[in-house]
């Protein structure tokens, strides 16, 4: 099955004893992965069925969305906002502006441009195609945007009402990385608890592709994913989101800039004017008279703008 680890043990034996070799696994990989023609197959990256009375998104239903380096991502929505459901893999913002590719450790560790670098420094085109690219957080928070047009990086924010929609336990616990991490073996550490593992219902599929420290060098693989907000803290740490194996919470850190994160976009929401009524209106101290309007949550505004000269 693709996507799927195996374990396999070799033995040679004879009449007089028998040698067992060292446990060895691998990863099935996708048949057409590199079939242009065919193209890529998101299901080879999910489950091929979702279990009976489960809450999660059968691969039919995952939408797409192309970078501005062509490549193609499956995306998916959860709580009625669309997120990319793999990691960021483009190598330029959405104005076609490069981003700094950085392998050196100390050059890493010294800018404060926007710089990329795979995990690990692969160049393995299947990493960097199931896990994304890493990004520093001067990427991640550009002006001229990592993600698509009409997509970005999404805030702390935005993260929380991601996370809000998500289960929690009896005790009141949110259990959402549960519900968040590929359920695809082999991106994760076993637990040995399956109550811990990622079920993936709703088809994020988040994956444990570690990050780069500060200081250039790297950690987490299969252990821990991180990705960036686009948002700091009143200290001006940027704000970074968290999953480990063995977590059922997603966590967030206040941490340096300078590290790689993965990134996930989310699609920018359509402007909307949920006007509830038209207002009363309001005098200025002229006597200038504006009309008013009220929306759904209650706020008043003007709907001109103020002439009042004192």
């Amino acid at each position: 099955m693709p996507e799927t680890r195996y374990y396999v043990r070799a033995f040679a034996q004879n009449a007089l004893l028998r040698s067992t070799s060292d446990t060895a696994s691998f990863v099935t990989r996708c048949a057409d992965f590199f079939n242009d023609a065919l193209g890529f197959d998101p299901c080879c990256f999910e489950e091929f069925f979702c279990p009976e009375g489960t809450n999660c998104v059968p691969c039919s239903n995952y939408g797409s969305v192309v970078d501005i380096d062509g490549n193609v991502y499956k995306t998916v929505w959860i709580n009625n906002t669309r997120w990319m459901a793999e990691n960021l893999r483009t190598t330029r913002y959405a104005d076609g502006t490069p981003i700094a590719h950085v392998t050196d450790n100390g050059q890493w560790s010294g800018t404060t441009q926007g710089a990329w670098c795979t995990p690990y420094n692969s160049t393995d085109p299947y990493v960097i195609r199931s896990q994304g690219r890493l990004y520093n957080w001067y990427a991640a928070s550009s002006y001229r945007n990592p993600c698509p047009n009409g997509w970005h990086v999404p805030t702390d924010a935005e993260w929380n009402g991601l996370l809000d929609s998500q289960p929690y336990d009896d005790d009141g616990n949110s259990v959402a990385a549960r519900t968040l991490k590929t359920a695809a073996q082999g991106y994760w550490t076993p637990t040995g608890n399956s109550y811990y593992d990622g079920v993936n219902w709703t088809g994020f599929s988040a994956l444990s592709t570690g990050s780069r420290q500060a200081n250039g060098s790297f950690a987490g693989q299969n252990e821990w994913g991180w990705w960036w907000t686009s948002s700091v803290d009143q200290y001006n740490l940027a704000i970074g989101r968290g999953m480990g194996y063995g977590q059922l919470n997603v966590i967030a850190s206040n941490t340096d800039k300078t590290k790689g994160f993965a990134l996930r976009c989310m699609q920018a929401p359509s402007p909307t004017f949920d006007l509830y009524q038209v207002g009363p209106g309001v005098d200025d101290v002229a006597g200038n008279h504006s009309p008013s309007v009220i929306l759904n949550n209650g706020q008043e505004w003007m709907a001109s703008n103020l002439r009042t000269t004192h």
